[in-house]
């Protein structure tokens, strides 16, 4: 043993020090490693460390520390209870809560090169189907040679063994009382809402993501950060001037209060972190003084009618820079050159529909509705335009608009639009009309053409069988979707449900239930459904 690494306090039950390994192991050459001990036979301190094993030994990164096989033992001293014992590698660094101290705030461009860093690692650690929990500046390393590094991993979760044991319904003992089924870790101003609540997901990680980097680029402790009325959201932008609006507002994202509105994955986070310096560059062109001058001098060209065709002309310029802007996702820049294309050519049919699918995507309601409607004045009976209005209504839970706009398109399209029947189909069982489902599910399977709505009928058809407690043809009709679409979350908690009432094996369909995406309301009951009897 060389040092302690941490100050040892009674009131942790672990502690850790810097060792050396003369021996090391078959995947480990000797060297300095880390040994974590705990001081206490607790049953679920010791489930959690054999979590933290497991995860380091199946984790193969350079940011992320290592355990090979045998690093997990019990130790038994001369008097008193045994000591549990991990050993993993020693990664070197500078964490970046005394990195801030030493240095202050961080720029922009050094934000997104760690953030895209940092969600890469989280990248490795979701993907086998872990994730951290206990994500903060401290638990980040700035290596010598510039890269980062995630480590205590003592609070990590996965969605695999004993989570989903706890959550099949089955019955089946877990070896705990129900009241130590949950170990709640959190960190006081980086865990999000349902972290503390005792109900963490791997979009928890976002959050603590989201807040850690508030740390990094205002310099600043987050108690020192003001609230907003409600005190949930950090009004932090103004300590960080220097950071432009498309990077504010991912964070932001990341800092949601509902998972839902969170990004879905760490694959589509990184996509957007691809995307950013482009939004970033694009932001300051559009602020910039030449960039301002240059659309004076275009206003009055038009004016005086020296631009090409005129308004049309300019119509047609300003929708194709709205889909280069989309291009590259920057949705508010697409959204005003839009704007620009309908004010300058007010019958364009296009222009309106794309600026309202647009709005639709920003969540901006209001701007979509009256836009699609718009659009419908110049094309009267569209059945596509009123389908995307009932979806938004259907997003808001307004299901009598939605209803109403779903049979529109229906007629719209002469009863062929299937898309539009199976969403109806979808109401009728949300209503309580499980048979009226079936009766319009049934033909619409016979024309339908397109695949990813074909398993959307077939998830729909198991759920009305469901709800008449006909559990055979539902996990027949949900197997079917499933071999369509496997990575659907309604389709999957819908067979859990189902196969537990038959009292088959359901635990893939809960894993893939628990860990998929979805903005339905109903699969967020059934998650919680399942969350719920941990309790």
């Amino acid at each position: 043993m060389i040092r302690p690494l941490r100050e040892l306090v009674d009131l942790i039950p672990s502690e850790v020090f810097e060792v050396e390994d003369i021996t090391g192991s078959y995947a480990i050459p000797p060297g300095r490693r880390v040994l974590k001990t705990l001081r206490t036979v607790d049953a679920k301190r010791v489930e959690m460390m054999e979590r933290e094993v497991r995860a380091l030994q199946m984790l193969n990164h350079p940011g992320i520390p290592k355990a090979d096989l045998g690093d997990f033992f019990e130790f038994q001293p001369n008097s008193g209870f045994p000591l549990y014992c991990i050993l993993m590698t020693k990664l070197e660094g500078q964490d970046l809560d005394k990195w801030i101290e030493e240095n202050g705030r961080i720029s922009q461009e050094k934000a997104l090169d760690w953030l895209k860093q940092l969600f890469e690692l989280l990248h490795e650690v979701h993907d086998c189907g872990f994730f951290h929990r206990d994500i903060k500046p401290s638990n980040i390393l700035l290596k010598e040679d510039g890269t980062l590094a995630l480590i205590d991993f003592g609070g990590v979760r996965e969605v695999t063994d004993t989570y989903l044991a706890k959550l099949s319904g089955t019955g089946e003992p877990t070896g705990f009382d129900k009241e130590h089924e949950i170990t709640i870790v959190r960190t006081p101003m980086f865990s999000p809402p349902e972290q503390v609540n005792g109900r963490a997901i791997p979009q928890s990680d976002f959050y603590a993501v989201g807040r850690t980097f508030v740390v990094l680029v205002t310099g600043l402790d987050l108690f020192d950060i003001p609230l907003d009325d409600d005190n949930k959201k950090l009004l932090w932008r103004k300590k960080a001037p220097h950071i432009d609006p498309p990077l504010a507002d991912f964070l932001d994202k990341l800092m949601s209060l509902s998972p839902k509105q969170r990004p879905k994955t760490t694959g589509d986070i990184l996509d957007q972190l691809n995307q950013l310096p482009k939004r970033i560059r694009w932001h300051r062109r559009v602020k910039s003084v030449p960039f301002r001058l240059s659309a004076i001098l275009l206003t009055i060209l038009v004016v005086v009618g020296l631009f090409q065709g005129g308004k049309i002309g300019l119509s047609r310029y300003f929708f194709r820079m709205a889909g280069e802007s989309e291009g590259r996702n920057d949705l508010e820049a697409a959204k005003q050159n839009y704007k620009l294309a309908v004010q300058f050519d007010p019958g364009d049919y296009a222009a309106y529909n794309n600026l309202a699918a647009v709005c639709q995507l920003l969540k901006k309601y209001p701007c979509a509705i009256e836009n699609y409607k718009k659009a419908l004045q110049l094309k009267p009976n569209n059945e596509v335009v009123f389908y995307n209005i009932a979806s938004i209504y259907d997003d808001a839970q307004d299901f009598t608009e939605a209803r109403f706009y779903y049979q529109k398109s229906i007629e719209a399209s002469q009863g062929k639009f299937v898309a539009a029947i199976n969403n109806v189909a979808r109401l009728d069982i949300l209503d309580d009309q499980p048979r009226k489902a079936v009766k319009s599910i049934s033909p619409a399977l016979k024309k339908v053409e397109n695949i990813r709505t074909k398993a959307s009928l077939y998830k729909n058809l198991g759920w009305a069988y469901f709800q008449l407690e006909q559990y055979k043809k539902s996990v027949v009709n949900l197997e079917k979707s499933v071999e369509i679409e496997a990575n659907e979350a309604s389709t999957q908690c819908l067979l859990a449900k189902a196969k537990n009432q038959l009292n088959l094996p359901s635990k893939s369909n809960l894993q893939l239930c628990l860990f998929l995406s979805s903005e339905l309301p109903e699969v967020w009951t059934w998650k919680q459904e399942f969350v719920d009897r941990l309790e």
